[in-house]
């Protein structure tokens, strides 16, 4: 079943917020609005509705934020790894 709109909206606001958490570049602690890396979000979200492993998210990311942001991020498994166990802790309990 699909998600109403105020349910994936909730989704949506909670990855961003384990995105900003994660802070791959440390743009978020230098100051930047919490929105900066907004366009992780939804092709992770995206990826692990696919059921995509953490370490497929991971390789996206690490090929990804370079080619966007022109800088390499921090480990990107851990993060992957987090956001799949957040997924699949709500995905669950539907």
């Amino acid at each position: 079943m699909p998600l109403t709109a105020p349910a994936l909206k909730k989704r949506y606001a909670d990855l961003r917020s384990l995105v900003a958490e994660w802070d791959p570049l440390g743009l978020i602690d230098a100051g930047s609005p919490q929105d900066e890396y907004d366009c992780l979000v939804g092709p992770v979200f995206r990826r692990l509705e696919d059921g995509e492993s953490p370490e497929r998210i991971a390789a996206y990311l690490d090929a990804h934020i370079p080619e966007h942001f022109g800088l390499a991020p921090s480990p990107t498994l851990p993060f992957a790894q987090r956001a799949s166990a957040w997924f699949r802790s709500w995905a669950n309990a539907k």
